[in-house]
């Protein structure tokens, strides 16, 4: 019994007691994408409470909203020239990366926290964890290259992005900010962190889900495809030929 409530005790000590606290919400939990989607703004309006028993804090709070994707695993290849022709030689799996990351701070990360703090909530860019798989050609420490190129190629799609001034206070405890949803993304959960700092120590941290699904006629074949992809590839086909021949019927020159 005694050790029992020993360990209750230090589990409870263990646990961080913070003295704010953050309520975040968003414009929109769905978003629906059609044939017209060209992009979508989402905003996150948070409020930072603080317990009245608590001292005032010197100086500003700082705030970073993190939007991820749901992870994917992502396979990188490296081009080599070989007697003039360019070939795949080397490649990484990457497990469980995000699809989409987009990071929005009142000021740059780097004034915000040490790199400590960063590094353990993924916070930036150069902190996201890219886990390889066991079966890497070469050993996981050689694999920075291709995590570079893979970021370079997600920020090139905007897919990957951050705004050092992209959180706004309305008040001391209040503040907003817009994120970009871009064309391109992929279907799934997205998961919204907002972390709350104040002289480089974490404070607060909440997150909220957001889902972003196919609508209409798009959402019936993308379902249609997952659920029956040899029947979806036999009717591509198939309509790919009658596409074709009817083509040449109405183009025919007589």
């Amino acid at each position: 019994m005694f050790r029992l409530l020993a360990a209750s005790v230090m589990a409870l000590l263990a646990t961080p007691v913070f003295a704010e606290r953050v309520v975040i919400a968003v414009s929109s939990e769905n978003v629906a994408i059609n044939s017209n989607f060209s992009g979508t703004d989402i905003t996150v309006f948070g409020s930072i409470e603080r317990d009245r028993a608590s001292i005032s804090r010197p100086g500003e709070y700082d705030v970073v909203v993190v939007f991820k994707g749901p992870p994917v695993d992502v396979v990188t290849r490296k081009k080599e020239r070989i007697f003039g022709v360019w070939i795949n030689r080397n490649s990484r799996t990457f497990l469980s990366v995000p699809s989409f990351y987009a990071l929005a701070a009142n000021r740059p990360t780097e004034d915000i926290a040490q790199s400590q703090a960063l590094q353990a909530n993924q916070i930036g860019l150069e902190n996201i964890i890219f886990p390889v798989a066991t079966d890497a050609i070469e050993a996981p420490g050689n694999s920075t290259d291709f995590a570079l190129a893979y970021r370079r190629l997600k920020a090139s799609n905007d897919l990957f992005s951050m705004n050092n001034d992209g959180v706004d206070f309305l008040t001391e405890t209040l503040f907003k900010s817009t994120i970009r949803i871009p064309a391109r993304v992929s279907v799934g959960t997205y998961r919204i962190e907002v972390f709350v700092f104040n002289q480089g120590a974490l404070l607060a941290h909440d997150e909220q889900s957001l889902w972003i699904s196919k609508a209409g006629l798009e959402q019936l074949v993308y379902d249609f495809s997952r659920e029956n992809g040899m029947l979806f590839g036999v009717f591509a086909v198939l309509l790919a030929v009658f596409v074709g021949w009817f083509g040449g019927v109405v183009f025919r020159r007589e």
